[in-house]
Order: C-alpha cells, then sequence, then structure tokens
C-alpha cells in the first residue's frame, strides 16, 4: 500500500489528537484516505491507488461531500456539506472546482454563522 493512502481510522486519530475535543463518527467517512487528494474512498481491491484513480475518474456520483473542521464557540466539530451533482461531473473535477469557486462561498457563509473555519480535511462521495 501506497504511503500516500491510510487508513481512515489512523488519519481521524491524527485530526483528534491535533485538534483537542474534536470527536468524529467513522460511520461518516469511508475506510481510506488519500493524503494526496483529501479523497476518503472505499476499495476493495489490494491496489489502492488504482482503485482511487478509478474513483475519481467516475462521473455518475449522486452527490459529492467536503469536510471541514469548523469552530463553534469553544469546540472544534465535523462538518459535511452536500453538492448535488447536478451533470456528470467526476469527482476530480469537482474537487477543482470547489476549490477554485465554491470554497470562498463556504467560508463566507460560515463567516457570517459565526463559525471559524479552519480548514478542509477531505472529500467523498454518495453512490
Amino acid at each position: 500500500m501506497s504511503s500516500d493512502i491510510s487508513s481512515s481510522v489512523d488519519y481521524v486519530a491524527s485530526l483528534e489528537k491535533e485538534y483537542g475535543g474534536l470527536s468524529i463518527s467513522l460511520y461518516q467517512l469511508r475506510a481510506w484516505y488519500s493524503i494526496q487528494q483529501k479523497v476518503f474512498f472505499d476499495c476493495d481491491n489490494s491496489e489502492k491507488n488504482s482503485c482511487l484513480n478509478s474513483i475519481l475518474q467516475k462521473d455518475d456520483f449522486s452527490d459529492f461531500v467536503v469536510f471541514l473542521i469548523i469552530k463553534d464557540t469553544d469546540s472544534y466539530q465535523l462538518m459535511d456539506i452536500v453538492f448535488r451533482n447536478l451533470g456528470s461531473e467526476s469527482l476530480e473535477h469537482f474537487i477543482k472546482r470547489y476549490t477554485k469557486q465554491l470554497s470562498s462561498m463556504t467560508k463566507l457563509s460560515l463567516q457570517s454563522r459565526k463559525i471559524d473555519y479552519i480548514k478542509t480535511i477531505g472529500y467523498t462521495y454518495k453512490i
């Protein structure tokens, strides 16, 4: 297995250690996490990199999910934001579009609700 891919359990443990008080329910996430692409994904195949590449190119997911760490009042929390796949957009294309266009809108929306954006931890998909 590539060092670029870790189990979601290990990644969550590192986040919970970094952000004291943060508690993430693993049922929200998929089994594997790509550190480079910031993608949570499932894969039965032993070749995780080829599986990830296939998932990134797939264009028939119903929704995309962005996971953020936010700070609301005094505690860190995980927030998930769901975006409907309105066409035949691939996960890879959505991540680029989110980064260039949608993330600033998301941060502004959080700011208007007096919620501190801390960081985007990853992306995933719904079938």
